[in-house]
């Protein structure tokens, strides 16, 4: 007896859902608290305070540099992973090898504009804390990553690599 050829495959059906997991953790990310600035005076102690790209984007007016380029590549992120997660859905459920081409080279550009919004971000946060010491008293300013840069990292990676891993043939 000929074995019945499923319709789904499980491993496609698994990327799919690791693509909207992803998908879901940069979407919490992007409109989470971002990054997380302190602010520390040596005879006084410091205080620190989270902020979203929204919130960061009126607070900031260009006066910090790469702002506007992060900013942007953590959209570009979130349009991607939205895509990615949109494209490995498709391909479960239409065999196409042109949509699974699409879905795969929409994975691979998730990944790459993930890395690149990381290496933006520590860019952002080294280039933006500052030191100074005025009359023996040292403050310090400094950026760092929050909650909803590490879920975007992370979510823009998990879609782009379940996109990419979902449309290997064996």
């Amino acid at each position: 007896m000929a074995k019945k050829k499923s319709k789904f495959s499980l491993e496609k059906l698994v990327c799919a859902v690791l693509a909207i997991a992803g998908m879901v953790a940069t979407i919490i990310g992007v409109f989470g608290d971002f990054l997380k600035s302190k602010v520390e005076i040596s005879a006084f102690g410091g205080t620190s305070e989270s902020k979203t790209l929204y919130a960061l984007k009126d607070m900031v007016d260009g006066e910090l540099e790469m702002f506007d380029v992060m900013n942007v590549f953590a959209y570009v992120v979130f349009g991607a992973a939205i895509a990615s997660a949109v494209f490995m859905l498709i391909t479960v459920v239409v065999k196409n090898s042109s949509v699974r081409k699409f879905t795969t080279l929409v994975g691979a550009l998730t990944v790459i504009a993930t890395v690149v919004l990381f290496v933006l971000i520590l860019m952002f946060c080294s280039k933006n804390s500052t030191e100074a010491t005025i009359l023996g008293v040292t403050g310090k300013y400094t950026f760092s990553m929050a909650i909803g840069a590490i879920l975007t990292l992370i979510g823009g990676v998990v879609s782009g690599i379940s996109a990419v891993a979902g449309t290997l043939k064996k």
